[in-house]
């Protein structure tokens, strides 16, 4: 979708309430890319690989709805320092390379 975009710098999404799905790589190598999460209320899977990269993302505050993260969605994350997982999730995938956990 915006894999690679290193210009993409904001969120620019707003009322996405019928989106509940991140696909695989949407965002990945958007480095820049700082996204406000409560745009993303509706989501319910963020598929692999979907924000590898990212050096700006540091709080991830995810919607009740979130059921599922893949495999290496948020790689080489190193800005995260807070992850809120709501009480729902039935599948988080493997985790590669995040500050939190070196």
């Amino acid at each position: 979708m915006f894999a690679h975009c290193v210009k993409l710098t904001n969120s620019v999404f707003e009322n996405i309430g019928i989106i509940t799905e991140i696909q695989a790589n949407a965002f990945s190598g958007c480095s820049d890319l700082n996204l406000n999460w409560y745009s993303f209320y509706s989501i319910k899977i963020i598929g692999d690989n979907a924000f590898s990269g990212n050096n700006v993302i540091a709080d991830l505050l995810f919607s009740p709805t979130l059921e599922e993260i893949g495999n290496a969605a948020f790689q080489n994350v190193y800005a995260l320092r807070t992850v809120r997982l709501p009480p729902k999730m039935t599948k988080i995938g493997q985790i590669k390379n995040l500050a939190l956990f070196l």
